[in-house]
């Protein structure tokens, strides 16, 4: 994440159309496939605090149950053509993320803060939740085994994917971004294998059989995100969800959003001073309203 600065509330205004354009598209391929998606992070924040996208942030996030992720993956073909389309590592071997995003070529963004320059297309993520294990023991370790696997993961794209500078982060991601930047080892791993180590150790534990989803499979080298190992939930706090206005839309989100919220940001509904209000490392590209 980066100063809010980088971005001015118009340009942000316009990211944000451009998203909800992708919010419709992925609300409606969930409903026609009878598929449980949640609002969470900053979007879920957005919809109670102001009923849509908080202002200064440009990005969205939703999150799937493994077995819903997966079987959005399959039917993206289906449904995404044009302007529009799911990207994923399965769908494009040469995709640096782990968590899918859903995404627009209506307007090209600069990716900053890296070891490399790149443009992406604006997205959406789309990013899925697992299951924990019931022993006590193994409970407390897997989050810190899948830390290991997505370190790995991300020491293979290092350069393309990892962000330098941002906030927030855990001393643990700090020390292990400190490696990334002065030693090399990146060559040392395989991306293809470490993507599949991710995925498998995150799908030892269907979601199913578990009390707990794990936010283990989005932002890679954040820890267990921002808030390190808070990022495990209780199953029963999404519940079958609830809906809340955002933008205009009804978006489904966690059914106890307050403990949810309070859990990832604690004071929620005080906005941070001007001076903490960050945005992400990127910057669109002014390319017009072009449609292909």
């Amino acid at each position: 994440m980066s100063a809010v600065g980088k971005l001015d509330l118009k340009k942000i205004r316009k990211i944000q159309l451009e998203e909800l354009k992708l919010i419709k598209a992925f609300k409606e391929v969930c409903e026609k496939e009878h598929l449980q998606y949640f609002m969470i992070g900053g979007t879920m924040l957005g919809a109670i605090r102001h009923k849509g996208f908080i202002p200064w942030d440009d990005d969205a996030d939703f999150m799937l149950p493994r077995e819903d992720y997966d079987k959005l993956i399959k039917k993206a073909p289906e449904y995404f053509h044009g302007p529009i389309r799911l990207e994923n590592y399965l769908l494009d071997r040469n995709y640096v993320y782990y968590y899918s995003k859903l995404s627009t070529s209506r307007i090209k963004v600069e990716i900053t803060g890296r070891g490399k320059l790149r443009e992406e297309n604006l997205s959406i993520d789309i990013l899925p939740w697992d299951g924990m294990p019931k022993n006590p023991i193994l409970f407390w370790l897997h989050p810190f085994r899948v830390l290991a696997m997505r370190a790995l993961y991300s020491y293979s794209v290092f350069e393309e994917k990892v962000p330098l500078n941002a906030v927030r982060r855990s001393k643990i991601v700090k020390f292990l971004v400190y490696i990334g930047k002065h030693v090399k080892i990146g060559k040392l791993f395989s991306k293809d294998a470490r993507w599949y180590a991710l995925d498998n150790t995150l799908k030892q534990y269907p979601t199913r059989r578990s009390e707990w989803y794990l936010h283990g499979g989005g932002w890679i080298m954040e820890g267990m995100g921002p808030k390190g190992v808070k990022d495990i939930y209780r199953k029963d706090m999404f519940g079958e969800g609830a809906f809340y206005e955002f933008e205009g839309l009804q978006l489904r989100g966690p059914k106890d959003y307050d403990t949810y919220l309070t859990q990832h940001y604690g004071d929620y509904m005080t906005p941070p001073p001007e001076s903490e209000r960050f945005g992400h490392d990127f910057l669109p590209v002014d390319n017009g309203d072009r449609d292909t």
